[in-house]
Formats: C-alpha cells, sequence, structure tokens
C-alpha cells in the first residue's frame, strides 16, 4: 500500500510539473519574438523659398488658385489661373508677400516673396 501511495504521489507531482511547464511554455510562445518598437509617424516637410521678384514679373504654379493661400501685403501680387490646374503669380506693387500650398508629394511649400 505504502509503493501504491508513493507512486500516486509521484505521478501526481509529475503530472502536476508537466501541467505547469506547459503553460510557462504556452505563454511564452504567445509573447512576441521581437520587441515591438514604437514608431514615429511619418511628417510632411516643408519647403520654403525666398524669392525676389520685380514688378511686372511672373512665376508659374501648377494648382487651382483655390489651393493657394496668400498673406502679408497681398496687393503686391495678383494670382492669374490660366487652366483648372495652373495659375500665375504676377507681382503687380512693391511689398512682402508669403504664398503657401500643398505640392503633387503633401509637401508643404511657402514662398516668401519681395516685390522690388
Amino acid at each position: 500500500m505504502k509503493k501504491l501511495m508513493k507512486a500516486c504521489t509521484l505521478s501526481l507531482a509529475t503530472l502536476g510539473a508537466l501541467t505547469f511547464f506547459q503553460t510557462e511554455g504556452a505563454h511564452a510562445a504567445a509573447q512576441p519574438k521581437e520587441p515591438v518598437i514604437a514608431k514615429a509617424p511619418i511628417m510632411n516637410k516643408v519647403i520654403t523659398v525666398n524669392r525676389t521678384l520685380t514688378v511686372g514679373s511672373s512665376i508659374a504654379v501648377s494648382l487651382p488658385a483655390s489651393q493657394i493661400s496668400v498673406s502679408g501685403a497681398t496687393y503686391a501680387i495678383q494670382l492669374d489661373q490660366t487652366a483648372p490646374n495652373f495659375t500665375w503669380i504676377r507681382a503687380v506693387q512693391r511689398g512682402s508677400v508669403t504664398v503657401s500650398y500643398y505640392n503633387s508629394q503633401g509637401e508643404l511649400v511657402i514662398n516668401y516673396i519681395t516685390v522690388r
């Protein structure tokens, strides 16, 4: 009887140890093998351009005039949209103006224009 009890105790201990190691192994297998690294969001670039124009000169932009933002001495330039996706920025008076828009790659383009 003692041998039977000893055999049962050993089998229960072995079974408990196997169950413990299996759950621990299953838990370890559920964890990712590579460390998870948080990636920063992709930021759009900003392009700044300093331009000096003389009165009467112009520059072309391949965008409709509705997508162009103008601030500063807005009287210094004139926007002339000649096609659905084409706008001329004409210098008409002296002053400093900022013209900004998003290009086709999603980058913000800021033109600091000084009209002399």
